[in-house]
C-alpha cells in the first residue's frame, strides 16, 4: 500500500486533567520545549509526508483555528457539540481522503525509532484485510508491546 497522504488530528477535548492549565488554553496549545503538543504531531505528520491535515476543535476553538490560521494544508472541523473521537472522526470524513488515512490525538509525544512510527504503521497496512490499524509505541517501564 501507498502510505496515507491524508490526517486528523483530534484536538476538541476539553482537557479537564490539565487544569488550571487548560482553563484559558486549550491542551494542543500546551507548550512542551517551548512548543504547542500540537506542533509536535504536525511535524510528524509533514515528515511522513502528509498533504492533507484535518484538526478538529470544540473547547476553546478559536485559540486553535488562530493557531493554525496560515497553514493552508488544514482545514479545521468546529464540533459545535462535543463528539468524543468516533464522532469527531465520522464528522469530519467529509474533508478527509477515501483512502486510509492516519488519526493522532493531538497532546501525544513520541520519539522514533530507527523507523519513524508512521512510516512503519504504513508499512504494516493491509486493506484487504483490515478496516483499522493501530500503532502501539513501547515505553520503558509502561507497556509490553513490542516494538
Amino acid at each position: 500500500m501507498t502510505a496515507p497522504t491524508h490526517a486528523m488530528v483530534l484536538a476538541a477535548g476539553l482537557g479537564t486533567r490539565m487544569q488550571p492549565i487548560t482553563d484559558n488554553l486549550p491542551k494542543p496549545l500546551i507548550q512542551v520545549l517551548r512548543k504547542p503538543l500540537i506542533e509536535y504531531n504536525l511535524e510528524r505528520l509533514h515528515s511522513a509526508g502528509i498533504s492533507s491535515i484535518v484538526v478538529n476543535t470544540h473547547y476553546l476553538p478559536e485559540k486553535i483555528e488562530t493557531y493554525l490560521a496560515d497553514r493552508g494544508e488544514i482545514q479545521i472541523s468546529r464540533e459545535v457539540e462535543r463528539l468524543e473521537t468516533g464522532g469527531g472522526v465520522a464528522c469530519a470524513l467529509p474533508l478527509l481522503s477515501k483512502q486510509p488515512f492516519y488519526v493522532l490525538n493531538s497532546d501525544v509525544l513520541w520519539t522514533d525509532g530507527p523507523t519513524p512510527a508512521l512510516d512503519r504503521l504504513a508499512a504494516a497496512w493491509n486493506g484487504q484485510k483490515w478496516m483499522l490499524c493501530f500503532c502501539f509505541i513501547q515505553h520503558p517501564g509502561c507497556s509490553t508491546i513490542p516494538a
